[in-house]
């Protein structure tokens, strides 16, 4: 047998294990979280914020004053009103209307929603088929329809 000269795979292996870095065991004090610090130190980092100068008024409970929010959401036309349809199930404390050309769509809305129809002499109840123009007929024929929607009832 010929022996090589060098070193055998044992030794390569042990030289490779023995040229891991070395970690070292501190830790820098900026990087230490809060929790790791004593109580004075904790004081020391955390810092106070600044009171803002608010002046604060007595609320006086005079009904004229003191209104109870009221949330009214509209969808108008066929997107409005399948939109509407899907955030009326799940939010209570609003009311919501749907006003719509098409007498076949507002069928197909939630009892819980107040329907309007506008455009009815224009269009027979059929809807605009997606005609802007008629669609803007219709609602300049019915304006006081539509703006008792906007009107606090």
């Amino acid at each position: 047998m010929v022996k090589k000269k060098g070193k055998t795979k044992k030794a390569k292996r042990a030289k490779k294990v023995s040229r891991k870095p070395v970690r070292s065991s501190r830790v820098s004090n900026k990087k230490k979280s809060l929790k790791t610090l004593g109580k004075k130190q904790r004081k020391a980092k955390i810092k106070p914020l600044k009171k803002a100068n608010i002046v604060r008024r007595p609320i006086e409970n005079s009904p004229e004053e003191v209104r109870k929010t009221k949330i009214r959401l509209i969808g108008i036309g066929g997107g409005g009103g399948s939109i509407i349809s899907e955030i009326a199930s799940k939010i209570k404390k609003a009311d919501f209307v749907v006003a719509n050309t098409d007498q076949h769509a507002l069928k197909f809305v939630p009892k819980y929603i107040k329907r309007i129809q506008f455009g009815k002499s224009l269009t027979q109840g059929l809807g605009c088929g997606m005609d802007w123009k008629i669609g803007q007929k219709a609602a300049q024929q019915d304006k006081d329809k539509i703006a008792k929607l906007f009107v606090n009832t």
